[in-house]
C-alpha cells in the first residue's frame, strides 16, 4: 500500500536525523525494555548483538532500548546508535526503512510483518511464544531461541540469499497490512 506524502517526508526526516539511508541498517528492539533474556535485560542482549553485527557483519544498527529500560544508555559509535525510546512515528519510519529487524515477539513483530519487513524474532515475554510460532508457521519470520548465540545465528541466516528469498516471498503473499495510512486518511477527514 502506498504511503502518503506526509508519511514519506516523516520517514525521510527520521532517517536523516540518525544519519541513515534506506535499507542500510538493522533495527533492533526488545520491546518495552523491561524484560530479561539470558539472565540480563533483553535490551542489553540486543545491544550486544548490535555491536557484534556491526563489527563482524559490517552493518549499521540502531537499538531502541525501550522506555522501561533502567540501565545506562550505551555511547553511540560510528555504526551503532542507541536510543532509549522513540515516538511511534519515528519507530515506524525506522522499521519501514531498515534492511531487516531483530524484534521481540510483541506488537512490533506484527507491525514489521504488516510492513513486509524481514524479521528475526525471539520471545522476551510469556505471551510471545504462541505469536512467534504462528508467524513462523506461515514462514513470515525467522525465529530464534531466547539466547544471544541463537539470535546471532538467526541474524546471520537472514542474510543468506535462500532465507532472504523465502521470507520475502511469504511476506509478499501475506495479507496483513499497516493501518497508518488508513488512519491518517480518516483523521484528516475529521479535521
Amino acid at each position: 500500500m502506498p504511503i502518503s506524502a506526509t508519511e514519506f517526508n516523516r520517514r525521510k526526516t527520521t532517517l536523516a536525523s540518525f544519519g541513515l539511508d534506506e535499507n542500510d541498517y538493522v533495527l533492533l528492539s526488545a520491546g518495552s525494555g523491561g524484560h530479561t533474556l539470558d539472565g540480563q535485560p533483553a535490551s542489553v542482549v540486543f545491544s550486544d548483538i548490535a555491536i557484534k553485527v556491526s563489527r563482524e557483519l559490517k552493518l549499521k544498527c540502531i537499538v531502541v532500548l525501550g522506555s522501561s529500560f533502567t540501565g545506562t544508555v550505551p555511547a553511540n559509535t560510528a555504526s551503532v546508535y542507541f536510543v532509549k525510546k522513540l515516538e511511534n512515528n519515528s519507530f515506524i519510519a525506522l522499521l519501514a526503512n531498515c534492511r531487516f529487524a531483530l524484534l521481540s515477539g510483541g506488537g512490533s513483530l506484527l507491525q514489521g510483518i504488516a510492513m513486509k519487513k524481514m524479521v528475526v524474532t525471539t520471545s522476551v515475554a510469556k505471551d510471545q511464544p504462541a505469536r512467534i510460532r504462528a508467524c513462523e508457521k506461515e514462514q513470515l519470520v525467522l525465529s530464534a531461541e531466547p539466547n544471544s548465540r541463537d539470535i546471532y545465528a538467526a541474524v546471520q541466516q537472514i542474510l543468506q540469499s535462500e532465507t532472504n528469498l523465502a521470507l520475502n516471498n511469504a511476506l509478499t503473499k501475506c495479507s496483513l497490512t499497516n493501518g497508518i495510512g488508513q488512519t491518517e486518511k480518516l483523521l484528516s477527514g475529521l479535521l
